[in-house]
């Protein structure tokens, strides 16, 4: 067990000292971007930079990239994706979505301790790498660190879905917040306990009480992509990927690994408006943002 700031500074191959100058000068080190929701409002990412994310890329690698995921997550895990998430939902006579609301900004320091604590981190190192990962009192969107700390932060909520999926014979998987079950339509039966497990671990549903029932004669989307119709991505959504993407390379910044991922969805989920949108990424056009089809 870990338990001191020299241990953790060992680990990470950075002097203590550089670690308590990083901590006590957060804000200089995070630039803050903001994109629309598409129901409204605004998402927030900080984006570290320097010493905060030199060090945030070691406890990544050092810590986080070691930790065991279960098989139903597909976020932010190598060799899963949006895509391996709705294979497991394919065919199936209904699903439930069940999508978390404010999921980051609702991960307080406390559930990030915790994190840290499973994995091998008591008293010091692990406030210390609690501070170093989460920001103004949550876990901030964009930190290289924050994928592997969401999907580890509320491992009771995915336990009890992976168990009632288990024992009602339904799949189970989560891809960051957005929870989804699918099976037959018994499932209809267990949408409002489905809703109060995730409540009862502290964050709210975005769909009311009982989460969203799609059943196999209307369309199936799960995390953006069709199931039961043609697998593609929405246009508005590959609109918005390749806007994203275009704003990065004309501010002269590289295209970061959170929107190489959305560009890498849009291709597996539809290769030839893919090939489309990586074309005119490579363009940089200097007026607005060609549309795909």
């Amino acid at each position: 067990m870990t338990s001191t700031k020299l241990e953790v500074a060992k680990l990470l191959a950075v002097a203590p000292g550089e670690i308590d100058y990083v901590m006590s000068r957060l804000p200089r080190f995070y630039r803050f971007r903001s994109e629309p929701k598409p129901n409204g409002g605004e998402r927030i990412f900080f984006i570290p930079r320097g010493k905060l994310r030199h060090i945030q890329d070691k406890i990544k690698t050092q810590i986080l990239d070691g930790a065991t995921f279960p098989k139903y997550l597909h976020g932010g895990i190598k060799r899963r994706s949006a895509l391996t998430n709705v294979r497991e939902h394919a065919r199936r006579e209904a699903v439930l979505a069940l999508d978390v609301k404010n999921f980051f900004p609702s991960i307080r320091p406390e559930r990030v301790t915790r994190v840290f604590q499973r994995l091998g981190y008591s008293g010091e190192a692990a406030r210390v790498l609690t501070r170093l990962t989460t920001y103004e009192n949550q876990l901030p969107q964009g930190p290289p660190t924050s994928p592997a700390i969401a999907n580890l932060c509320i491992p009771r909520a995915d336990a009890r879905l992976s168990g009632l999926a288990r024992t009602q014979d339904f799949q189970h998987t989560r891809l960051m917040d957005d929870m989804t079950l699918s099976g037959s339509r018994r499932l209809g039966k267990f949408r409002r306990l489905s809703a109060r497990i995730i409540e009862e671990e502290g964050f709210s549903v975005k769909q009311g009480a009982k989460g969203k029932l799609m059943l196999q004669n209307e369309r199936q989307v799960v995390t953006g992509v069709a199931l039961n119709f043609k697998k593609n991505v929405p246009r508005d959504r590959r609109q918005a990927t390749l806007k994203e993407a275009v704003q990065l390379l004309r501010a002269g910044l590289p295209v970061d690994d959170r929107t190489r991922g959305k560009l890498a969805w849009v291709n597996s989920a539809n290769p030839r408006a893919g090939r489309r949108v990586a074309s005119a990424v490579k363009r940089k056009p200097a007026t607005t943002a060609p549309a795909t089809s």
